[in-house]
């Protein structure tokens, strides 16, 4: 046929290699779909995370070369099995407890109140029936900040489901605001000083969220 024998052992060569490939990726999704299988690291309605890869989703079928994943903003992922026996999975859904961490702060001429503040807190987190009592809990002056005094408050929830540990967060962010406001004491907010060339005017606090003149009450402009 006029062709080189050569040219025909070589793409030959060529065509096995691409095989040879090939099949090396579907052997390996198969059998990472049966450890999948016989190790059970999630299960079918499992919320899981792949960091490497940032990806993560409801489990929604879990196959012998592919695992369906449900987003969150809900787009079908399909996986390849050999991810999942090559990179960290994390399995949301397999976690006992959730912790919460919130970071609050109180004005500067506050600083007397504020071990007051710290154990009044402390004894909310000891009292309340949805904290996890076995696990850490803190309530911490952590900082002088550039505007404000800086304070955290840590605890688990005794609940491992996403919803019940929203749901204890809010009533903490209510009772900190309610504990700060029992001691008299306040929060900051973002205020911006503004001096004006060649006046006599003494530097006027203004508010950048609602643009009111902290000295006068007047409207900013």
């Amino acid at each position: 046929m006029g062709i080189s024998p050569a040219v025909l052992v070589t793409a030959g060569g060529v065509g096995a290699l691409a095989l040879g490939f090939g099949a090396k990726g579907i052997v390996s999704n198969s059998l990472s779909g049966l450890s999948l299988y016989v190790n059970r690291p999630f299960v079918v309605s499992d919320f899981i995370d792949i960091p490497s890869e940032n990806l993560s989703g409801n489990v929604e079928h879990i196959g012998w070369f592919y695992t369906k994943l449900r987003s969150s903003d809900r787009q079908p992922v399909y996986i390849p099995n050999n991810i999942f026996t090559s990179k960290p999975v994390v399995n949301i859904a397999d976690i006992d407890n959730r912790r919460i961490w919130i970071e609050f702060v109180v004005n500067y001429g506050d600083r007397r109140k504020i071990e007051s503040i710290v154990s009044d807190l402390y004894q909310v987190l000891v009292n309340h029936s949805d904290v996890d009592q076995s696990k850490k809990m803190a309530v911490n002056f952590t900082g002088y900040g550039d505007s404000s005094l800086n304070l955290r408050l840590v605890c688990y929830s005794s609940s491992g489901n996403l919803s019940d540990a929203w749901a204890l967060q809010q009533r903490l962010l209510l009772k900190i605001g309610d504990v700060v406001e029992v001691h008299g004491a306040s929060m900051p907010f973002p205020t911006r000083t503004l001096i004006h060339s060649g006046s006599n005017q003494k530097p006027q606090r203004m508010n950048p969220l609602i643009g009111i003149n902290q000295e006068s009450g007047e409207g900013a402009t």
